[in-house]
């Protein structure tokens, strides 16, 4: 993409997550020094490719800068999950587990992206085939993570309006 349109995106993803339209010059002020973006936003309008994790880590940053987001980057679903469970995540759940927890609930959100709703009792039903027992323990601490995600990811939107052709 062109750094208008790069800036365009970034400004809508990242406005309509911390409620503020910002201007092309207002994401270089709020990105780092030396973030890797700031020439792509302050140069000439030649094609750029942009990385998917790269877009959304950046859409963290500047979450981070306004002051929306406890964190730069944007760290995956996996990783938030362990942050919720603390220091002790390997009692309940090996990493195979967080991955496969993890793949579930990306498609239950991508779903509720869809749908606006959340079918609490299928994401239930399938992390209890994920995880088996500790499904109890790492439930709501999952469902905040989701949560949060869902607030925050450039890639899922709280509620998206089926498209008409």
């Amino acid at each position: 993409m062109v750094a208008s349109a790069f800036a365009a995106s970034l400004s809508e993803d990242a406005g309509e997550r911390s409620g503020l339209a910002l201007s092309k010059e207002q994401l270089v002020e709020h990105l780092r020094e030396d973030h890797p973006f700031r020439i792509m936003l302050t140069g000439d309008e030649r094609i750029q490719r942009v990385g998917s994790e790269e877009y959304a880590d950046t859409v963290g940053d500047l979450l981070y800068a306004l002051g929306a987001a406890d964190e730069p980057g944007m760290p995956t679903l996996g990783q938030r999950l362990i942050s919720n469970l603390g220091p002790d995540w390997r009692a309940l759940v090996d990493i195979e587990g967080v991955l496969q927890v993890e793949a579930v609930a990306n498609h239950h959100l991508r779903r509720r992206s869809e749908t606006g709703t959340l079918d609490r009792t299928a994401l239930d039903a399938d992390i209890e085939q994920a995880v088996g027992v500790h499904r109890a323990a790492i439930l709501e601490h999952l469902l905040d993570a989701m949560s949060v995600h869902l607030a925050r990811s450039p890639f899922l939107c709280a509620r998206r309006e089926p498209r008409t052709r």
